[in-house]
């Protein structure tokens, strides 16, 4: 079964197909749309599918756990694109984590100056702000630190990588809150809840992102117990079925491609953090899909991020 996985990693390129319509592109400057361009992120704006809204705090904004999702935004000369093409979590006030193939441009890793973080939302939806509104929320990233050994030629092989922030986000109970990521062998369960988060856009929006979740039964370590899946690493990735649970919808049931690097939420002991990172699945988001196991990853993470 063909995956996901080379949209994903091609969708990183500026030069990838474009699919589903017009984005604009923002001077950072002058806070003016420069540019409205066809969406060079292929198949970036899918949505989770039968995705649901975020809970919502009335002055504060997402909820926990979501209010530690945070957008990631494209930024070339010509401006910053409003649609995010990936997904992280803010896991230290300074730092997130992401999917290496995020950062990834073909083989290379990206500028740090080429991707700017979304923080603390005034609304779920983004395209209810003005231009200058956008660019407030916006964060520069000072440094890009991609797994050592991320398989650029293949998917799922230690696909997490780190955005180091110019400037810390106040953990102060307002907007983007940290959500640490889950330590070492702290283990999962089959069947546990992962809550989904991602800001992969709605199919009937053709602007910028929109902040949706969804909670998903934990299939088991890697493929097993997942049908259509093969050769993820037990070790290291976490698996669970897409297939439609019978929604309105006739699409599959969770994260796609927009929703790359982005969260699985879970609990332990009453505490939120994250216990996974969106990697990749089945080429039309409606079979399986494989995260990245944080817990895999607390030694490589230590080595960079502070603790909380």
């Amino acid at each position: 079964m063909q995956t996901r996985a080379l949209s994903l990693l091609a969708l990183m390129t500026l030069t990838a197909t474009a699919c589903g319509g017009p984005d604009e592109v923002v001077d950072p400057v002058t806070a003016e749309t420069v540019l409205t361009d066809d969406v060079q992120l292929d198949t970036a704006e899918q949505p989770i599918y039968s995705g649901l809204s975020v809970p919502w705090v009335a002055g504060v904004g997402p909820a926990a756990p979501y209010n530690g999702t945070v957008g990631m935004h494209l930024s070339s000369r010509q401006g910053i694109y409003r649609t995010p093409f990936c997904t992280g979590t803010l896991i230290h006030s300074r730092w997130i984590l992401t999917a290496a193939h995020c950062i990834t441009d073909g083989r290379k890793i990206r500028a740090a100056s080429s991707i700017k973080v979304y923080v603390n939302p005034d609304d779920a939806s983004t395209t209810n702000e003005t231009n200058a509104q956008f660019l407030t929320h916006l964060v520069n990233v000072s440094r890009v630190i991609r797994h050592p050994n991320y398989a650029t030629n293949g998917y799922g092989v230690n696909d997490v990588a780190l955005l180091e922030l110019a400037a810390d986000v106040p953990n102060d109970g307002l907007g983007t809150e940290v959500v640490p990521a889950l330590p070492a062998n702290a283990g999962f369960t089959a069947g546990e809840t992962l809550s989904f988060a991602g800001y992969g856009r709605t199919s009937s929006n053709s602007g910028t992102g929109i902040l949706l979740q969804l909670d998903l039964p934990l299939a088991g370590l890697g493929c097993g117990g997942v049908a259509g899946c093969s050769g993820a690493n037990p070790a290291t990735t976490i698996g669970y079925s897409q297939v439609d649970g019978g929604d309105a919808g006739t699409l599959g049931d969770g994260p796609c491609a927009g929703d790359s690097g982005g969260p699985a939420y879970v609990q332990r002991g009453g505490q939120w953090f994250v216990g996974g990172v969106t990697s990749y699945g089945d080429a039309g988001c409606s079979v399986y899909g494989i995260s990245m196991r944080s817990d895999a990853y607390a030694a490589w993470l230590a080595q960079y991020v502070p603790a909380n």
